[in-house]
């Protein structure tokens, strides 16, 4: 047989064996198993490598940098108020089964790393317990499931209700950018259904919301960090420090907040953008965390621009 005649045999035999690769017995392609219980997990088919396992946790491509070095301190000038959230999520991370539903909420301007470490946490939290959870830009999920209203009316189980059983039914889900949407009917029909159906079930939520703290009198001394960017002694201390937080007794604890901590005024915004209903549940399970700076993303493309 010459050259040409092998190739073309060997194509046929990769084609052949393509044509017989079948579909997953347990998830029929869909990636994702509803069990008896009604609780969601992904199959084993799509968590053969980091990327299946990014695209199940719905990670945006643009962070999944953070799984390569799990290490939210290889960024530059970080200012105290990051330093105290990464602290927090790790001490988070490590009472995660001792304080079962409660949830994080990450407020400050745009462009300071809230949706940075909450990707993180979602990250350290399944590599330390293998526990997947979902990630959800807020609009997006709006959008996503009014997509679907209507679709598959012929089937049992719509491809709405599967989307909708998958975001109440994560073990962790993160909502990021929360309040940025037009509280239409709908909207907060939806947000307020996804919130108490989770609360009921003591199912945690993530929360990163946009809020200019100094607006309402809320400083960076309040937890006890200065405003200015730390240097590079100071985030190699504080990255050695924190490398027992997945221990008992970590030796350091980023300082949080609960409902009752907030202005008024804040409270009052609060309830303003999100609802009464969805605010009071967010306040009883979840504690806050201030972060502070001035808009990474604007700066970076500054330096990108200049250089």
């Amino acid at each position: 047989m010459d050259n040409l005649g092998a190739l073309e045999s060997l194509l046929k035999s990769n084609m052949n064996k393509y044509a017989k690769k079948k579909v997953c017995e347990k998830c029929k392609g869909t990636g994702f198993i509803i069990r008896e219980d009604n609780s969601v997990d992904y199959c084993d088919c799509i968590l053969s490598s980091k990327d299946s396992l990014l695209k199940a946790m719905n990670i945006p491509k643009r962070y999944w940098k953070i799984a390569d070095s799990m290490d939210a301190f290889y960024t530059e000038d970080q200012d105290g108020s990051y330093t105290n959230a990464y602290i927090a999520v790790l001490d988070y991370v490590n009472k995660f089964k001792e304080n079962e539903g409660r949830g994080l909420i990450f407020m400050g301007p745009p462009g300071v790393g809230k949706t940075y470490l909450s990707i993180f946490s979602l990250l350290y939290l399944e590599e330390k317990y293998k526990i997947r959870g979902l990630f959800y830009d807020v609009r997006s999920l709006i959008l996503d499931l009014k997509s679907l209203i209507g679709k598959d009316r012929h089937l049992n189980s719509s491809s709405y209700e599967k989307l909708l059983t998958k975001v109440l039914k994560a073990p962790i889900l993160v909502l990021d950018d929360l309040g940025s949407e037009i509280l239409t009917d709908y909207n907060k029909d939806i947000l307020t259904y996804i919130i108490a159906s989770r609360y009921n079930d003591m199912a945690p939520i993530i929360i990163t919301t946009n809020f200019n703290l100094l607006q309402y009198d809320i400083r960076p001394e309040q937890v006890g960090l200065s405003s200015s960017p730390s240097n590079k002694k100071q985030r190699s201390e504080i990255q050695i420090s924190s490398k027992n937080m997945f221990e008992k007794n970590g030796p350091e604890q980023g300082k949080v907040f609960s409902y009752d901590d907030l202005p008024n005024s804040l409270k009052s915004d609060l309830v303003l953008r999100l609802g009464e209903s969805i605010a009071s549940r967010l306040g009883e399970t979840c504690d806050f965390i201030y972060m502070f700076g001035e808009d990474r993303r604007i700066n970076k493309s500054k330096k990108t621009k200049e250089s």
